[in-house]
């Protein structure tokens, strides 16, 4: 198993902003909405690799 260290920028405005290089990661879900139920809005996205579809 292979570690990858990750850096994301801290902050952006859209999704694209975090996933890092497009070439190697996409998007594949979003959601929005109180996620963990303590009344605040938050919202989440899930990333995969493209070379491991």
């Amino acid at each position: 198993m292979k570690i990858l260290h990750l850096h994301f920028r801290p902050q952006g405005k859209k999704a694209s902003d975090f996933i890092g290089d497009p070439t190697v990661f996409e998007i594949q879900y979003k959601t929005s909405g109180d996620l963990n139920e303590d009344g605040l809005s938050e919202s989440s996205k899930g990333r995969c690799d493209i070379g491991n579809k």
